[in-house]
């Protein structure tokens, strides 16, 4: 089972970070880190429901779960 807490620091390797998605299971990002990957992949949609539904289709081979977290504001799960 793998779970990748996205965690967007410094320069991003689209491979690598493209490869994380794909194959795993779980994944934990925070709004602002979902929204920087809609960007890098050109996900449409600007709600964080719709950025939620192109990452599953995107990993559709291993993802199973997203965890958005909100800060004070807690989390949803997808």
């Amino acid at each position: 089972y793998r779970v990748f807490d996205v965690n967007l620091r410094g320069p991003i390797l689209k491979p690598v970070v493209a490869a994380s998605l794909y194959r795993s299971h779980t994944v934990k990002v925070n709004e602002e880190e979902l929204r920087r990957l809609a960007g890098l992949f050109d996900w449409p949609g600007g709600a964080t429901a719709e950025r939620v539904g192109e990452l599953f289709r995107f990993s559709a081979a291993e993802t199973r779960l997203v965890i958005v977290t909100r800060g004070e504001h807690g989390c949803v799960i997808y």
